[in-house]
């Protein structure tokens, strides 16, 4: 578990939280990486053990659904 909300977590960082596969639950509210239209697809996509983001949990069929979009966006 992370917690790491209400900080000044910028965009720039997104990469960052792909180096931690293991990572179960995420807390980033009150950030600006928050207002990213796609923070969430990105998140979901990335750490598939993620059972938890912020104060929603991922279930089966929206990971399925962000490791769609995650594909389709990295064709050319």
């Amino acid at each position: 578990m992370l917690d790491l909300s209400d900080n000044h977590i910028g965009p720039a960082l997104l990469p960052f939280f792909q180096h931690m596969p293991t990572l179960r639950v995420l807390y980033l509210q009150g950030n600006p990486i928050t207002k990213l239209p796609t923070y969430r697809r990105h998140l979901v996509s990335s750490l598939t053990g993620l059972t938890y983001l912020d104060d929603q949990p991922v279930h089966d069929i929206e990971r399925a659904a962000c490791q769609a979009w995650a594909a389709a966006s990295e064709v050319p």
